[in-house]
């Protein structure tokens, strides 16, 4: 009972937790620096740093690193770039076995800042590179192992962030608090990574722990410093690019990717047919239509239409599409028939025919349904919102807390890493990845409320 009604007191007790968490951080952060000490333990392998293009990985993961983060790192080799493999766990040592033979430069740390803090320490040990040595990175990659990727799709996501001319580059951006891009995996080019702007940055970004800084701080704040530094990150997958490639897809691949967002969205719409039949029924002439009041269809017409007044009752659209496809019954054919005034109007005054008005109402309403999936997508964090469209559109990633931030439920991730191709291999172990992150469903007391209170 007491952590239920502690749930619900988030907007008083989440910024007191927030700010006593950043509190603890900034005390053991002083005892370090008091002690002479950095957040930097270890360094092994700085020879094995020979290339001007830096891959920085950062890894927290609960068991030994999975085999797909060492194939992406592998592919980067290929292609000529030094990895500096960070981590803030606690005895990597054991962790990492069996990568440490790896010709990698690893430099483990003290668990603070989360990935904006290992991602700090790096790029600073780089800048010393550079100070000792007066020699100049071109290419700076940086990945964190929050995310999952598809074998198939990684060259493309290498080849994006690889490009010699762009000085910024990201594979997702995010629009909630500000338009950012996702810091999972991104790049910077010689001239951003030098920029006095972004140096001054990251020494003055604080390691400090808690979620809510991270992104703050960190993504958001990263971005606004390349913003302002004058860099426009070139996203691989933004809405205009993802809309371009959902409606390429046949309508039935577009049900199959609506049935496969988050619960919300789907509760939203009731079912994803209703939207195509929602602009059937309007391609039909809806004041001449019966339907009982508050349906589906009527909802989903009001916010496309983006008007408060209550629309008049409707009929039912998937027997309008049917009608419309059959084109000839004898209800068609009545002068009577109310339902195809407008098909009539337009086909005797405008010359269009029945044929060509049904295929343009489907494929309007084919785009209706995409561009109600990317409102969705648009009021947050795209990686997440958009994490069965960017699967079905080939963008070859899936963050691992899918399932614990609601958007996959635990049952369907299996089914929907299935239905986008994924090899049964790959899926075996990007499942348990994710399921790994915990259930938010099975979560109790104290793990809840951080958890409700996004503090995990």
């Amino acid at each position: 009972m007491i952590w239920t009604i502690l749930t619900k007191l988030k907007p008083i007790g989440a910024p007191i937790l927030e700010n006593y968490l950043r509190l603890k951080d900034r005390v053991k952060l002083a005892s370090l620096k008091i002690r002479g000490k950095s957040t930097v333990k270890t360094l092994i392998n700085p020879e094995a740093l020979t290339s001007d293009k830096v891959v920085i990985f950062v890894a927290y993961p609960a068991g030994p690193i999975a085999s797909m983060h060492i194939r992406l790192l592998n592919r980067f080799q290929k292609i000529g770039y030094s990895v500096l493999f960070v981590s803030n766990h606690a005895n990597p040592q054991y962790v990492f076995a069996s990568c440490l033979d790896q010709r990698w430069v690893f430099l483990f740390r003290h668990p603070f800042g989360r990935d904006f803090g290992a991602f700090k320490d790096a790029t600073l040990y780089l800048h010393k590179i550079t100070q000792d040595t007066g020699n100049q990175f071109r290419k700076i990659v940086y990945i964190n192992d929050s995310v999952a990727t598809i074998d198939r799709d990684e060259p493309a996501l290498i080849a994006h962030l690889d490009k010699e001319e762009a000085d910024f580059s990201g594979i997702t951006e995010n629009y909630d608090k500000g338009l950012h891009v996702g810091s999972f995996v991104m790049s910077v080019g010689q001239r951003a990574f030098y920029h006095k702007r972004i140096i001054r940055y990251w020494q003055k970004f604080q390691s400090l722990s808690t979620r809510r800084y991270a992104i703050g701080r960190g993504e958001l704040g990263f971005s606004k410093a390349m913003r302002r530094a004058g860099f426009v990150p070139d996203v691989l997958w933004t809405l205009a690019r993802m809309k371009l490639a959902l409606l390429q897809k046949s309508t039935s691949e577009l049900l199959q990717i609506a049935e496969a967002m988050e619960p919300h969205f789907r509760r939203q719409i009731d079912s994803p047919m209703n939207i195509i039949d929602a602009r059937v029924v309007r391609f039909l002439g809806r004041d001449n239509i019966g339907l009982p009041n508050d349906s589906v269809v009527d909802k989903i017409l009001d916010k496309l239409q983006n008007k408060k007044k209550k629309i008049r009752p409707m009929a039912a659209g998937p027997a309008l599409m049917a009608a419309m496809v059959a084109q000839a019954t004898p209800q068609s054919q009545n002068q009577d028939s109310r339902e195809f005034r407008f098909v009539r109007y337009r086909e005797n005054f405008m010359g269009l025919s029945r044929s060509w008005q049904s295929s343009q109402a489907a494929e309007l309403g084919r785009e209706d349904l995409v561009n109600l999936l990317l409102l969705h997508i648009f009021r947050g964090s795209q990686i997440h919102h958009g994490a069965a469209p960017l699967l079905f559109v080939g963008a070859g990633l899936i963050k691992k807390d899918v399932v614990l931030r609601r958007i996959v439920e635990p049952f369907d991730i299996d089914v929907l890493l299935e239905r986008t191709g994924v090899t049964t291999e790959e899926r075996v172990e990007i499942s348990r990845d994710i399921l790994a992150k915990g259930h938010p469903y099975s979560m109790r007391g104290w793990a809840k409320l951080l958890n409700d209170w996004d503090f995990t």
